[in-house]
């Protein structure tokens, strides 16, 4: 797991409710996400979270292997350009 959203003017979650859309767990699949979107992973560490973004299967399998609370959003890729250091030309099609 390697790119995460890391806003600066906002919280995390706060990023998230504002500029994406709740996955709820029972359509969590990779391919959910629409073109030009991406799935984003906020894990509850217990004294931080982290939301990390699943820029292919492989690390959206990664993601789902952690037992740790989650919460998944769909995020418009463009979205992501100014909150995190990710090419964004990365993602999968």
């Amino acid at each position: 797991m390697g790119f995460y959203v890391n806003p600066v003017k906002e919280t995390k979650e706060h990023f998230l409710q504002n500029s994406g859309k709740y996955v709820a767990h029972c359509n969590l699949r990779w391919g959910i996400q629409e073109k030009g979107d991406a799935l984003i992973c906020l894990i509850d560490h217990g004294t931080h979270t982290a939301a990390g973004i699943a820029f292919s299967q492989q690390e959206f399998e990664r993601f789902r292997g952690c037992k740790k609370l989650q919460i998944w959003y769909t995020v418009p890729i463009k979205a992501l350009e100014h909150v995190t250091n990710v090419p964004l030309d990365i993602f999968e099609d």
